[in-house]
């Protein structure tokens, strides 16, 4: 969960810099850094036009009571700011819910970068949230273009955590790294929600229909699993990427290798054509397996079921007490299309 934050009567010190709270008197030297282009526009902000942007930010700084105002200790002037932010979206991100952390977000004088300087002014706010109030974790984003911050991120003991796209205020979408920072004088232990973003773990989770130069590879894997012919998969997977459906095919990658993957169609070959769509070919390679990746998967399948307004998902399968500690439910038999023999339907819930 968000934690409380005032930035009001703190005041912290390193070897070259004060942070403290942000004042009126600190306008001019605001517009000065924050007017000029290529500045703001690293954290997804456009360079400020006029002194009354300025104004009018700095304003927000003062009541949000939220952001420290970053000072060069030699001259007393303000180079930059260090946000305490709110992370979203906090209801979704569950592994958080019974801890209490932030995001954080920065911005420097492009006359001050590549002196390590932020670095600095983070190592030391994250001192402060973990050693004075507290906190069990730490957020903090970069988008892909910006490798300075994420050098930043990188000294200070963040790991990448999920890959998003952010919605910027510009307007924009942009890719990049949301990276985390546990509390290393406690033993705390996650339990990830949000599979499809997660990357914390060493793979990927991959949907085909945002990255569908996978499509190829994934089909010939899938094939050489199940022993379905790839042309079936490949025209399954193009129904999906080209929105003819929303039955969405997912891998997951280690290294560039596929280590797993499942995929949803119409009928997974059984007499129960009024039963749809079923989830398929769900398979993980051995060597990793009992890592949860099948229940991640299973996870991103429901996830996206929700988003795209599928009520119900059916699963045939010959194995019992597997689906069950997911969430599925028996179902009933049902006769297989080539085989002279039922197997046993699950059923899934989404609502």
């Amino acid at each position: 969960m968000n934690a409380q934050f005032d930035v009001n009567g703190v005041i912290l010190e390193t070897e070259r810099l004060i942070l403290r709270p942000w004042q009126i008197s600190d306008l001019d030297d605001f517009y000065e850094y924050a007017s000029v282009p290529g500045v703001g526009e690293r954290a997804g902000w456009p360079h400020h036009e006029n002194k009354d942007k300025s104004l009018e930010i700095l304003n927000k700084f003062i009541n949000e009571k939220k952001t420290f105002a970053i000072c060069f200790k030699e001259t007393g002037k303000v180079i930059g700011s260090l946000g305490i932010e709110k992370y979203n979206p906090e209801d979704r991100l569950k592994e958080f819910s019974n801890l209490k952390g932030r995001e954080i977000g920065y911005v420097l004088s492009k006359d001050y970068w590549r002196q390590g300087l932020m670095t600095e002014a983070v190592k030391k706010v994250i001192s402060y949230l973990f050693n004075d109030l507290d906190y069990d974790f730490l957020l903090c984003g970069a988008y892909d273009f910006n490798k300075e911050s994420k050098r930043v991120q990188e000294k200070c003991g963040f790991i990448p955590y999920r890959k998003l796209i952010f919605d910027t205020i510009l307007g924009t979408k942009e890719p990049g790294i949301l990276s985390l920072l546990l509390n290393p004088n406690k033993q705390i232990e996650l339990d990830y929600s949000l599979p499809k973003t997660l990357i914390i773990k060493g793979y990927e989770y991959i949907d085909l229909r945002l990255n569908p130069e996978w499509k190829g590879r994934s089909a010939k894997w899938f094939s050489s699993k199940w022993h379905v012919d790839e042309e079936a998969y490949l025209a399954e997977m193009d129904k999906y990427i080209s929105h003819i459906n929303d039955y969405g095919w997912y891998i997951c990658v280690k290294d560039n290798h596929i280590i797993g993957g499942v995929g949803v169609i119409t009928n997974d070959f059984h007499e129960r054509k009024d039963l749809y769509p079923n989830v398929c070919a769900l398979y993980v390679e051995e060597e990793y397996r009992g890592k949860r990746i099948a229940k991640d998967l299973l996870q991103i399948v429901i996830d996206d079921a929700k988003k795209y307004n599928i009520n119900k998902l059916y699963l045939l399968t010959d194995h019992d007490c597997f689906y069950e500690q997911y969430g599925w439910q028996f179902y009933c038999m049902t006769k297989n299309d080539y085989e002279d023999y039922s197997s046993r339907l699950y059923v899934y819930n989404v609502e």
